[in-house]
């Protein structure tokens, strides 16, 4: 069964969709070797497109009873939705949906975020992990003056250092981001509780993020 995640290969590839296609057992090692392949998303997969990327998994023995969940606990799959490509059952496709649906949060939560200062510059910022970890270690280093140093500047995604860029402004970053990851986050619940409630196969494919 394949894996849904969105992992960016080490070949700068942007893939989501992933299937072991190779399993080779040492017994006398006690190691298994994995070949896992890449694609763009289903639709490459299912077209017959070449694969994105190939990667060599290292598990133990005890995977072989349950492959793909074994692999949705490895890195870089840990995470991964583990969803059938066979069933099209009302309960497959339904899980499968939601899958897709969780995967598009995931890129959803990362988009950039618009966010105007008290000086009034308005740009966009990005709100990628790293980001995101950055900034609160900056709320949390300027926390007991509640200030911070002169000439302080912050990098907005055109690159460009936004200043005067004040505590406030910093607090004011922070809730537009918390503000958009829980907008995307409300939008998930509602779209996967509509899939959970569809009574045809049509209708949940029909339920897609906007």
């Amino acid at each position: 069964m394949p894996l849904l995640k969105d992992i960016t290969a080490p070949n700068g590839a942007s893939v989501g969709f992933h299937k072991a296609m190779q399993v080779n057992y040492d017994p006398v090692g006690g190691t298994v070797a994995v070949n896992v392949a890449s694609w763009v998303d289903e639709d490459a997969h299912n077209a017959g497109g070449n694969l994105a990327w190939m990667w060599p998994i290292a598990a133990t023995p005890s995977a072989l009873s349950d492959l793909d969940s074994a692999l949705a606990g490895i890195a870089p799959f840990d995470g991964a939705a583990v969803v059938s490509d066979e069933s099209q059952s009302l309960a497959a496709v339904q899980i499968r949906q939601c899958a897709l649906l969780d995967a598009a949060y995931a890129r959803a939560i990362t988009a950039d975020v618009s966010f105007t200062t008290a000086a009034g510059d308005t740009r966009m910022y990005q709100a990628d992990p790293q980001s995101v970890s950055d900034l609160s270690s900056c709320l949390l280093g300027f926390q007991a003056a509640q200030a911070v140093p002169q000439g302080y500047f912050w990098q907005s995604k055109d690159n460009t250092r936004v200043t005067p860029f004040t505590y406030a402004d910093l607090q004011g970053l922070a809730a537009a981001l918390a503000n958009h990851g829980f907008a995307a986050f409300a939008q998930l619940q509602d779209l996967k509780a509509a899939v959970r409630a569809a009574t045809s196969t049509d209708a949940v494919r029909a339920i897609t993020w906007p």
